[in-house]
């Protein structure tokens, strides 16, 4: 077996196979490094590489259940109706938070910004003393300015250690709240991708410079501002804020997201807000919520922010692409939030982990090409396609981890696609080559068959193949074309010549050569060979030469010009097939002892008064189906030991006697003996 291997390895075949995998091998990178640039540089790649993230939410996860104790008051179209245009008086917000901490609410974050004076100030002192009062139970928000030109951190969807961070010195400014020795608070800038402007992430640590440094009462690590959700997070669980610093430092952070909008409890602004007045007491709040008022607040983490189309801080998510209602700033918030608190952030896959799957990918189906058709290419494509779909959204959904989808993919129909246009080409390129080369041996039919399967081709190198060879020859054509004018011999042997060959053809043999009047054919020598076969068709070819040359004597005879008459040899054997001759001329032919036998056999015709003779191998394949006659052993010229032959009459499934091919005078009335 070990042996058999290794002659495999060193054979024609391996050569071409290892020489296609070489090529693919190639293609395949090259096709693979085309994608990788075009992926790093290209927006419509980050487009499609986004939507297919956008997908794996809405169309592979779904919704997740919210946290039940994180709660939205919505600033929604009936709090400006019933409260009034918005900006509200601060001390609004102040009694809001009030009552909120009555109700019991664990903590309350107020996603609005306070970045300047109003024009109450009374009103701002109030908001001021509630902040103060309950310094350990509210939060509100700063903000940084990064201008036109600048985000938070890029949008693409790959990993990577620090490599997304932006250094708040390319911010054009940063907005404290003007209650900033009161409060504690942080930034509520989210990475709105420059791309197709989707909230998918944010960073939760901003990078100051030492000369901007904050004097917040927060025992944060000096240097960095924290986003508004790190800091309720501070307020609730320390440890937990310290460990999702420790663990996304400045990288942007995928955000959770429960659902699509109003996946948290969301209630009203307006009413907490009216909640005491006249017709909004207990009573009514029972009856919207179920619960009363403490009950409904108690231990909750409220958000207070925005939510009508008028304040303009809705936003698109990962769930809005198929067109549902754009999801407020503040529950992008509380999504955050329940991201960083539970730790169940989503994980790009790193940056090599990428260019590995585009690479190998591209590689992997360039190569199966070499080793499958068309068909099996497909089959391989898809079957990489759908896995590494699976296996992407199974990540996604058990790990939390998120590899580029589009990429790899569209790499791998890239690299399908120019591989089997390379072979194709190449195919072609050859199919072109064998039809120019064998259209002159062989029957356009063979030669088609011979293409539609390229393991049929033929080598050009040589090999020893087992083939029947059968020779004919023109008896006394020599003395006859001295004797006839030059027009009518050309006349008949281009009638003759044309006659056999396509009897040759007609019976998937080669046309090997003419050799002056005598036609040399084979079988076995192009394609799939079976010596059973290839013999029986040599034979069968023989006998309707015969026949064949029967009705071509009669039209010459009646055209008034000299008959002919053939002898054939038909033998089987083993010989050298190949290309053989100069650089100047090559031919495509057999060579070897069993080429000479088929010779010595038709000339062996005059000495038995025979028109076919075969050798004892050939018969041996046929004997089952030919009516022949053992003539018996004959000395031939170059052999040693004689040969056993025997004369064909015909097929015995013909009717014996009734078909026979051999005729011991020409035709009666006309010279026996002049051209033997």
């Amino acid at each position: 077996m070990l042996q058999c291997w290794e002659q495999w390895l060193t054979s024609e075949d391996a050569s071409m196979l290892w020489k296609r995998i070489l090529i693919n091998l190639g293609i395949g990178l090259l096709i693979g490094g085309l994608f990788l640039a075009a992926n790093e540089n290209l927006s419509a790649f980050k487009q499609v590489e986004l939507m297919l993230y956008n997908a794996r939410f809405e169309n592979f996860r779904g919704s997740r259940p919210a946290p039940d104790d994180v709660v939205i008051l919505a600033m929604d179209e009936a709090s400006l109706e019933e409260v009034g245009p918005y900006p509200w008086r601060r001390d609004v917000h102040a009694q809001v938070a009030e009552k909120l901490i009555s109700f019991g609410a664990k903590l309350v974050a107020f996603d609005i910004m306070f970045l300047t004076e109003s024009q109450f100030p009374e009103a701002d002192a109030a908001l001021k003393a509630t902040l103060a009062k309950h310094r350990d139970k509210i939060v509100v928000v700063s903000k940084f300015d990064f201008g036109m030109t600048s985000r938070i951190s890029g949008s693409g969807t790959s990993g990577g250690k620090g490599e997304d961070a932006v250094d708040v010195t390319e911010a054009a400014s940063y907005s404290p709240p003007i209650f900033e020795d009161s409060a504690i608070f942080g930034f509520s800038n989210v990475d709105e991708g420059m791309v197709d402007s989707q909230i998918r992430r944010a960073q939760i640590m901003m990078n100051l410079d030492k000369d901007q440094l904050l004097p917040t009462a927060m025992t944060l690590r000096k240097k960095y501002e924290p986003h508004f959700t790190l800091s309720m997070l501070r307020l609730l669980d320390p440890k937990k804020a310290d460990a999702a610093m420790d663990k996304y430092g400045e990288n942007p952070v995928w955000i959770n997201f429960a659902g699509p909008p109003q996946s948290f409890k969301t209630l009203s602004y307006y009413i907490v807000h009216k909640y005491g007045q006249k017709g909004f007491d207990k009573g009514y709040f029972q009856s919207l919520v179920g619960k009363t008022p403490q009950d409904f607040f108690k231990n909750k983490i409220v958000l207070i922010g925005a939510s009508a189309e008028a304040l303009q801080d809705n936003k698109n998510t990962p769930f809005v692409s198929l067109g549902s209602s754009k999801m407020p700033g503040v529950e992008v918030h509380a999504n955050l939030f329940d991201t960083l608190r539970e730790d169940i952030a989503y994980q790009p896959a790193n940056k090599a982990v990428n260019i590995l799957l585009v690479l190998g990918f591209a590689v992997v189906t360039a190569v199966g090409l070499s080793f499958l058709g068309p068909l099996g290419g497909l089959a391989l494509l898809l079957v990489l396609l759908v896995g590494y779909s699976l296996v992407n959204i199974f990540l996604f959904n058990s790990q939390r981890l998120f590899m580029d989808w589009f990429a790899p993919m569209i790499a791998m129909m890239g690299s399908y696609t120019v591989s089997y246009a390379y072979r194709y080409l190449i195919e072609e390129r050859e199919k072109r080559r064998v039809r120019k080369f064998f259209k002159s041996y062989v029957s356009p039919k063979l030669v088609e068959e011979l293409l539609k399967d390229p393991q049929t081709m033929p080598s050009l190198k040589s090999e020893r193949r087992m083939v029947s060879i059968l020779f004919s020859d023109i008896a006394g054509f020599t003395s006859m074309s001295e004797s006839l004018p030059p027009d009518e011999v050309e006349h008949i042997l281009n009638e003759y010549l044309t006659a056999m060959s396509e009897i040759v053809f007609s019976n998937d043999g080669t046309l090997d050569k003419y050799i002056g009047d005598a036609v040399m054919s084979v079988w076995g020598n192009v394609g799939p060979s079976n010596p059973k076969t290839d013999a029986y068709k040599a034979v069968n070819t023989a006998i309707q030469m015969q026949r064949k040359l029967a009705e071509l004597r009669e039209k010459w005879l009646s055209e008034g010009m000299v008959p002919l008459q053939i002898r054939i040899g038909v033998n089987t054997g083993e010989a050298l097939v190949g290309n053989f001759g100069s650089p100047q001329k090559m031919d495509y032919t057999v060579i070897g002892d069993a080429v000479n036998t088929a010779s010595r056999l038709e000339g062996l015709n005059k000495e038995f008064g025979s028109s076919i003779l075969i050798s004892q191998s050939c018969f041996d394949l046929v004997k089952d189906r030919v009516n022949a006659r053992h003539c018996g052993n004959a000395k031939v010229k170059g052999k040693e030991e004689t040969v056993s032959v025997y004369e064909v009459h015909g097929w015995k499934d013909e009717g014996g006697a009734a078909t026979e091919v051999r005729e011991t005078k020409w035709i009666k009335g006309t010279q026996e003996t002049q051209w033997k």
